[in-house]
């Protein structure tokens, strides 16, 4: 547990200045998803963090399982525990949604239409669902048996029918987490959201939301928990183009008489 080079153990970092104030914020917070950033009211957080990295990262390591991260560069870095390229390590999962394996298999299938075959003229969720019934012969006994295993059951009795249930289903489930979304927004001082969806492009959403200025926008970073990890994982798992959603950021223009 010490590093014979440079002395610094896992226990290193309780004996530093401001640890007794600093640490057991900075810990809760980790574990809840915060990354903490070299700037406005993080900055001792940060600073304690940088200046204990080697002995912080031990600890996170051997007690809990999971990494002690530092992302960015220079003025822009920032650390924070690493719950997607790890797991979670021995820190609670509770706030975990996990995709059903039908819906993801139904992801792959809208995938293949769209990036692969690119039929671009889908419209419509009715319209995904004759492509997959009609042009998807081939798949068909192959997308019942890993339904009814996704669902413990037996394919013998699967038709049409379940596949367009199954599709409707996926899609509904993506509106239930954007709907944890909302809530997540809000709480983090959004004074609207709203989801729109494509109406050329089917399976294609906008999620939008409002904040009062642009250091309200930032500082929602600050209140980002565990649960908002959970939730971004769970969206981004809907997700099926090769490049990570589009973000887009607009500041209100002021009009003049």
């Amino acid at each position: 547990m010490e590093n014979e080079n440079n002395k610094i153990s896992l226990s290193s970092f309780l004996y530093s200045d401001n640890s007794e104030d600093l640490f057991a914020s900075i810990d809760y917070l980790l574990k809840d998803g915060v990354h903490f950033q070299k700037e406005g009211k993080q900055i001792n957080q940060y600073n304690f963090i940088s200046q204990n990295e080697e002995s912080l990262k031990m600890y996170y390591n051997t007690f809990f399982k999971v990494d002690l991260v530092k992302g960015g560069e220079d003025n822009a870095s920032y650390y924070y525990l690493d719950f997607i390229n790890n797991d979670r390590g021995n820190i609670t999962d509770k706030h975990r949604y996990m995709l059903k394996s039908e819906y993801v298999i139904i992801g792959f299938l809208i995938y293949k239409i769209m990036f692969i075959d690119r039929e671009f003229d889908l419209d419509s969720v009715q319209k995904l669902k004759e492509k997959i019934r009609l042009e998807c012969e081939d798949y068909k006994q192959g997308i019942y048996t890993l339904i009814a295993k996704s669902k413990n059951t037996t394919p013998g009795n699967y038709n049409d029918e379940i596949i367009d249930k199954t599709i409707q289903s996926a899609l509904e489930e993506f509106k239930k987490i954007m709907g944890h979304t909302r809530k997540s927004r809000l709480r983090q001082g959004a004074l609207s959201w709203s989801l729109f969806e494509d109406a050329e492009h089917v399976g294609k959403f906008i999620e939008n939301f409002i904040f009062e200025t642009w250091a309200d926008y930032l500082r929602r970073f600050d209140r980002f928990t565990a649960e908002d990890l959970a939730m971004q994982e769970e969206r981004h798992r809907h997700h099926l183009d090769t490049h990570p959603p589009k973000v887009t950021r607009r500041i209100a223009a002021q009009l003049r008489d």
